[in-house]
């Protein structure tokens, strides 16, 4: 597969955690606040992933640190989520199919960033490039962000 390819598709995949929070501020009505939350909280999780397969290799002590810090950033979303307001009874009553949509949009995130991070980056095809992919996913989702950021919701 072309270098350049595979990226492009990891900005894809970058872009799935913006994707699946304006669903869900779609659907429930929940304020930018939540949505921005969201996606930061799902792209970190994407990191908790992430790191221990394109880091382990390289350095394994700084793995731990790197997931630490992101597992404090995860519990750090989770609290501005909890206390961002959001009425607990918009939750209750998702619409038709939304659990379903949930549930395979957070596993093809997983399948996605297990695929494109192999834990042992030589194999007979080659040396696969982490850095590369990892800059795919990470632009791919803060370009998508960022534009959530700075617009104003038009509705």
């Amino acid at each position: 597969m072309n270098p350049a390819a595979e990226e492009l598709t990891l900005a894809f995949v970058g872009y799935l955690p913006v994707a699946i929070a304006e669903y869900v501020r779609s659907q429930f009505g929940v304020v930018s606040v939540v949505r921005r939350n969201i996606a930061a909280g799902l792209f970190f999780v994407g990191l908790i992933i992430v790191i221990p397969l394109a880091a382990a290799t390289v350095q394994p002590r700084l793995t731990i640190v790197l997931v630490s810090v992101v597992l404090l950033a995860i519990i750090g979303y989770g609290v501005a989520l909890q206390r961002s307001g959001i009425d607990r009874s918009t939750l209750r009553g998702p619409p038709p199919g939304f659990l379903e949509l949930g549930v395979w949009s957070i596993a093809i995130l997983v399948a996605a960033l297990i695929a494109a991070f192999p834990t042992d980056p030589l194999s007979d095809a080659g040396l696969v490039n982490t850095y590369t992919h990892f800059l795919g996913y990470s632009l791919g989702f803060l370009s998508s962000y960022l534009v959530v950021l700075l617009s104003f919701d038009i509705e």
